[in-house]
């Protein structure tokens, strides 16, 4: 392999080695017509699912429903905050991500569903909304960055004293879907229908996003943080019928995502960040 000298640079390089911006390049996540179909479809199950509780007449459920599904709009980060902060590109690695992890919250919304009843159900509207939530998955797989290993995920400090709030929001979670569920519904990030084992992913979830990389982690920790806050309206709505308070989990989730999120700067930096 040979070299060139570059003269405004005033460096050797060597032939045929792609420098760092290009590797970076090649990494980037682009948002293609095939994930952008895969965002319709799912962000459509998310109006049939609201659509059909309320065809049921009863006020507290769609209501609560309706505001528990509005951060499914966050499958679109891409295209919307692409458009308005980086000029057009949607291939910024904070975007991508949390287009992948609200793709993913909706896929296991709709097996939460899924799994509640083994039976596909009669009724047109959400038997649609159940199949047509999968497509987050196609979320996912479209724009998780599959050529990047383990150790790059891994912050240096992941000893920092952030580890306790991912183990406290996995923590109230766990409790709570284990030691409540049955008394009144529990809105949450991965499963909207109540409490079902899809859960364990948002736990496993928890755990995990402290150790990841800045601003990778803010990314995961942002979107997760908006799930449990829409849910935990939700849940405030069918518990004002049933006389119940619903401190937990969900706003305990919201406030460790917001101390994971932090520092702000690197969240919302105006650079260009790769995966």
């Amino acid at each position: 392999m040979g070299s060139a000298f570059c003269p405004s640079c005033g460096q050797r390089s060597q032939l045929g080695r792609p420098t760092n911006q290009t590797e970076r390049n090649q990494r980037a996540v682009s948002i293609d017509s095939t994930t952008l179909i895969f965002q319709v479809i799912s962000v459509v199950s998310s109006i049939l699912f609201t659509v059909y509780f309320h065809s049921l007449g009863v006020e507290p459920a769609w209501s609560a429903y309706a505001v528990a599904l509005v951060p499914t709009i966050l499958v679109f980060t891409p295209q919307i905050i692409g458009a308005l902060a980086f000029g057009g590109r949607t291939d910024d690695a904070r975007l991508t991500l949390i287009a992948c992890v609200s793709g993913l919250f909706i896929g296991l919304r709709s097996v939460s569903f899924f799994l509640l009843d083994s039976r596909i159900p009669d009724n047109g509207t959400l038997a649609g909304a159940m199949f047509a939530g999968l497509a987050g998955f196609g979320v996912v797989a479209t724009t998780y960055p599959r050529n990047k290993s383990l150790h790059e995920w891994i912050a240096d400090d992941w000893k920092n004293i952030r580890i306790i709030w991912g183990l406290i929001a996995a923590y109230f979670l766990y409790q709570t879907r284990s030691e409540l569920f049955g008394e009144f519904m529990i809105f949450t990030a991965g499963s909207i229908a109540g409490g079902s084992s899809t859960e364990v992913i948002q736990v496993a979830l928890l755990i995990a996003v402290p150790f990841l990389v800045a601003p990778l982690r803010q990314s995961v920790a942002f979107t997760i943080g908006a799930f449990s806050l829409a849910s935990w309206g939700g849940n405030m709505i069918m518990n004002t019928a049933t006389d119940q308070l619903a401190w937990r989990p969900n706003p305990v989730i919201t406030l460790c995502c917001v101390f994971l999120t932090v520092p702000w700067d690197e969240f919302f930096s105006s650079e260009q960040t790769t995966f």
